[in-house]
């Protein structure tokens, strides 16, 4: 988790930020966990019984495990992107 958030703040010093510091996204995570958690959740749990699966804790387990995999796939395909655009492109400032 903190090789998600690290990849984040690395990316978002490279960015126009405007005057917002780039350290603001690790505020932003701890609130949208406890934001979108209990909805995210809900709705999975509801779609899910209303579709008949269900499934245990290991299950779900793995399934966040997999989700946090994906989203720092996601992380590094977008400091690829990040990185070899411009004015940088291979350069990124230090």
């Amino acid at each position: 988790m903190n090789q998600i958030t690290n990849n984040l703040v690395s990316q978002a010093g490279q960015t126009q930020l405007s005057g917002i510091p780039n350290d603001t996204i690790q505020a932003l995570n701890p609130i949208a966990c406890v934001l979108l958690g209990p909805i995210t959740q809900k709705l999975l749990y509801l779609g899910l019984q209303y579709h008949g699966v269900s499934s245990g804790p290991i299950a779900w387990m793995a399934w966040s495990f997999i989700t946090a995999s994906a989203s720092m796939a996601l992380a590094a395909g977008l400091a690829k992107l990040i990185y070899t655009r411009g004015p940088c492109y291979e350069f990124p400032t230090i």
